[in-house]
């Protein structure tokens, strides 16, 4: 896919002008976006771990009522602890699967993507990926990861693209929404006075 290409959306319509492959700077700050929405689907995991962290300094478990020893921790409290961070971890799963697979592969944009109108995209279509290559995307960034080099690729590549983007074929691009239509002219604007010429001023 060339620069300036037009892309295909969700819905299956060719809108707005794209722009050369979004910029490194612009992606980090779409990623940081999403990684928020997990740090919120997390919440319960901290506070569950704050709940142990506060039991302790003992991991002794008791279930007489009061304790046996000042360094154990109620039974009680353990499997509170243990709920709410078993809780936080399949939240913020879940809102991974749905942000960066699901919605990600379906409409090529995840919530970070959506606020600074980013697309992933195929290289070669302008279609959405799809969510079981958006799947295979994020495993493939594991590469990305080694040394951040695959992350820091798009720097000097010539189209932006994460060694994961390379292998299944995506890229990510800016959208600018297109201009719409010139206003029709108002009823009456264009008629002349009688006796004026057109383009002249009343007298």
């Amino acid at each position: 896919m060339s620069e300036h290409e037009q892309l295909t959306t969700a819905n299956g319509v060719v809108s707005g002008h794209w722009v050369p492959m979004a910029g490194w700077g612009r992606r980090v700050a779409a990623r940081l976006i999403d990684e928020a929405l997990y740090l919120v689907a997390l919440t319960p995991y901290f506070v569950g771990w704050f709940v142990l962290a506060g039991a302790l300094p003992g991991l002794t478990v008791v279930s007489t009522n009061p304790p046996s020893s000042s360094s154990s921790v109620d039974l009680g409290t353990l499997l509170l602890a243990t709920g709410l961070m078993l809780l936080g971890s399949v939240l913020a799963l879940v809102a991974f699967i749905w942000n960066r697979v699901i919605q990600q592969g379906r409409t090529g944009q995840s919530i970070g993507k959506s606020a600074l109108s980013l697309h992933l995209v195929s290289a070669t279509s302008g279609t959405p990926i799809g969510a079981g290559t958006s799947f295979l995307r994020e495993l493939a960034h594991v590469l990305d990861g080694f040394f951040y080099l695959g992350y820091l690729w798009p720097l000097w590549d010539r189209q932006k693209q994460t060694f994961a983007d390379k292998i299944v074929g995506s890229v990510v691009a800016h959208a600018v929404a297109a201009p719409g239509p010139a206003p029709a002219p108002a009823p009456g604007a264009g008629d002349t006075a009688p006796g004026q010429l057109p383009g002249s001023l009343p007298a």
